[in-house]
């Protein structure tokens, strides 16, 4: 029992730590992701200047991963998604948003230099950074319902050189989103 308990005392310690060393915020309730823009954890400012402007870039998101466009870092793009039925995906998503009504895509990153880097999008829907084939693991999570520039922030410890995002159940067919490097705030 003791062997069990810290088995799974020892994950939560080590992202505590990690979140620290980089002062990411920790795991908040949903109950505390309900506000609106000024009540993120993390400091959203260059986000929240992004979406002041117009989106600089308009991407059609792809059906499949093979296919699918680059956006840039430091961008707002403003991505048209697809109907979540005719999206194919080779890994599948950390969480499958699919239903009707749902919109879903692909597009790349090209990631100047490794380190941390968060992805804000402007809705509700699923995302996540693919590698290798693999799902990466997110550092931290934050969003505000009440709140659409950005809606939600993910933080990702990302390598240089070129990611996949995927995105799944996206309640319209066109979201914005952002890349931007953490150490930039």
């Amino acid at each position: 029992m003791l062997r069990s308990c810290l088995s799974l005392l020892v994950p939560v310690a080590l992202i505590a730590t990690a979140a620290s060393a980089h002062d990411l915020p920790g795991p908040r309730p949903f109950a505390q992701m309900r506000g609106d823009c000024s009540a993120f954890a993390m400091d959203v400012s260059q986000e929240a200047a992004l979406w002041a402007d117009a989106p600089t870039a308009t991407v059609s998101a792809s059906a499949r991963a093979s296919a699918a466009r680059s956006v840039a870092p430091g961008v707002l793009a403003s991505l048209t998604l697809r109907p979540q039925g005719e999206v194919s995906f080779p890994v599948p998503p950390g969480q499958d948003r699919n239903g009707p009504d749902r919109f879903a895509g692909h597009v790349t990153v090209t990631i100047p230099e490794s380190g941390l880097w968060r992805v804000a999008a402007s809705n509700s829907l699923w995302f996540d950074a693919v590698s290798e084939g693999a799902i990466l693991e997110t550092g931290a999570f934050e969003m505000q319902t009440g709140c659409a520039t950005p809606f939600k922030v993910v933080v990702f410890d990302l390598q240089a050189g070129e990611v996949a995002l995927q995105f799944n159940g996206s309640p319209t067919e066109h979201v914005e989103i952002a890349v931007l490097p953490w150490t930039a705030h």
